[in-house]
Parts: structure tokens; sequence; C-alpha cells
């Protein structure tokens, strides 16, 4: 849907200023515009403000044609200033669900929550989503998966372009996002969920050559940072992925958010409270101004331990 056809759901001065950045915002959303959503929402109240608090002194705010014009002016200019950033229509994706349990009062430290009664129905629960292929970050890898140590490159060269290398198909991966290439693997035999490791351009060669040397599948891709977006094209066209679970820490939470791939936010929330200082969220690290990201609430589920699912629409 374009932007001239959200304007022409107006009914009314009142009701269009009031509904139109909401309704604008909801349909970018949906066609995988966040980014652009979360700036549209930001200047609504500014619009509101501006259209409202000067009405007595201006009188052009009373011809429904020229406020129509006015944001229409508005919003395609942020929708010029979201394609020349790099945003894109229609992509090809996985349905992305961010999947995570937390104590209470929201916090996800692994150790805390595996005290936690209802505990017991994480893995039932990511079951019921159906996601065949999940994805952590690096420090969770590390942690849960990944043997101990670091890569050392000896001549450091960068691969410094877009490639991918694909070992075996499989109806699901394990995948690991890291950045620069350091964790260390064993050899793969798993082919029922083998890994898939995603870095940036700035992975060393040698890594690779080790990962090729291993028979795991990666993907290199985005100059300075792992390019998420273009990440998730590339699990959808040439691995095959519909279906894939956020299943890491807040970093790599926050960067599928920020990057406007989550389709859903799915948390199972046990019966504790950690409260414990510094303990991480299930996301976090944005700056103070960014606002708050609207949510559609999907189901809600209780168990008979009083574990309580929530899935939220992004």
């Amino acid at each position: 849907m374009t932007i001239l056809a959200c304007m022409e759901k107006r009914s009314g001065l009142n009701d269009f200023v009031q509904a139109a950045p909401g309704y604008i915002s909801k349909v970018l959303k949906e066609n995988n515009y966040a980014r652009m959503a979360d700036k549209i929402l930001k200047f609504n109240l500014k619009m509101k403000r501006f259209l409202f608090s000067d009405y007595r002194r201006i009188n052009f705010c009373k011809d429904i044609d020229t406020v129509s014009e006015l944001c229409y002016i508005t919003f395609a200019d942020i929708a010029s200033e979201y394609k020349n950033d790099g945003g894109k229509e229609g992509m090809k994706k996985p349905y992305i669900v961010c999947h995570m349990m937390t104590s209470l009062d929201g916090r996800i430290d692994c150790a805390m929550v595996g005290q936690l009664t209802g505990v017991e129905e994480y893995y039932a629960t990511l079951g019921e989503l159906n996601l065949p292929s999940t994805l952590s970050g690096r420090v969770t890898a590390q942690l849960e998966m990944a043997l101990p140590g670091t890569f050392q490159a000896k001549n450091g060269v960068f691969i410094g372009q877009e490639r991918f290398s694909k070992k075996v198909d499989a109806t699901g991966y394990e995948i690991v996002v890291d950045t620069k290439g350091t964790l260390l693997w064993e050899k793969e035999t798993d082919t029922a969920k083998p890994h898939l490791i995603i870095t940036s351009e700035q992975v060393s060669k040698e890594y690779l050559d080790y990962l090729d040397e291993l028979h795991i599948s990666w993907i290199a891709c985005g100059k300075d940072k792992i390019d998420l977006k273009r990440a998730a094209e590339i699990l959808a066209e040439e691995f095959g992925v519909e279906r894939l679970g956020i299943v890491g820490g807040p970093a790599i939470n926050s960067a599928f958010l920020e990057a406007g791939l989550l389709d859903e936010v799915s948390i199972l929330i046990g019966l504790g409270i950690d409260g414990r200082k510094g303990m991480p969220g299930v996301f976090d690290g944005f700056p103070m101004e960014k606002i708050p990201t609207p949510l559609k609430l999907k189901d809600v589920k209780t168990y008979g331990n009083g574990a309580v699912w929530l899935r939220y629409l992004v």
C-alpha cells in the first residue's frame, strides 16, 4: 500500500490528524518498513502539536486537503530518507520470532532462569512455535556451544566481499552470529540441525577456510558489521529458512528488533524475581531517545505450575 493510499483513509480533520501517523506506521511495519515507522511515530506528537496548538492563529488547519498535503509531503520526505538509508520493500526473509524465558522482572540470565518453576515449559513452547532454525549471538554461543578459546588468524587478510558457503541441505540450522570470526568448533557431524555461522566481511579468509575444513556452512555479509537484513534474505533464498527463532541474549535480540526483522516476540515467564543489579533483560542497549516499540497481543497461555506464555506481534 502506498503512502498516498494511506492518506485516503482520513474521515475528518481531527480523526485524520489523530489516526494518520499510527495507521501509516502500522501499514509500513507490516511491509517491513520498521525504521521508517519508528520515525513517523516519533514525529507523530510533534505534528499533532503543530496542527492543533496554532489552530486559532492559522486557518489552513481547517482545510482538510491542505492538512492532507502537509502530512503527505512530510511522510514522503521520511520515505525518501528511509529508502536512501537502505530500506527494502517486500524483502524475502524468514518469519522471525524472538523466544525467551524470563523472571517476572524480565531478566534472562541463564543460570537464574534455570532455577525457576516453569523452565520445563521452555522447550515445549519453542516446539509449539515450529522454529526449525534457531539463532544465537556470539556471547551465548561461546557459553553454551563453542569450544574453549578463540581463533587466531595469522595473516589477517579479510574476505572483503559478500559470500556464502552451503555445506548441506537441512530442514533447520543452528545459526550463530560471530561478526569477526572468533569461535572455535568441532567438525560438523549433525546433519539434522547443522551449524551455520554468520560473519561480517571483516572476517579473515583463514577463519572461513577453518569452517570449510570442519564442513560448517557460513555467510559473510556487511562491510563493517553484519548486515542482518541481507543475512535474513540469504537464509531465506539460499538456505530455505522459512521460520527462525532468535534465542540469544539482549544484544542480538535488540539488533534484530532495531533492524525491523522481528515478526513476533514470545516470552515465557517463570515463577521468580531476579532483582540483581546489572542482570540482562530481553532487549537492552538502545539510546535514551528511542520510542517504545508498539506490540499487539497474539496469545496468552497459562500452565498448571503458574508459568505464563505471552506472544506478541511486532
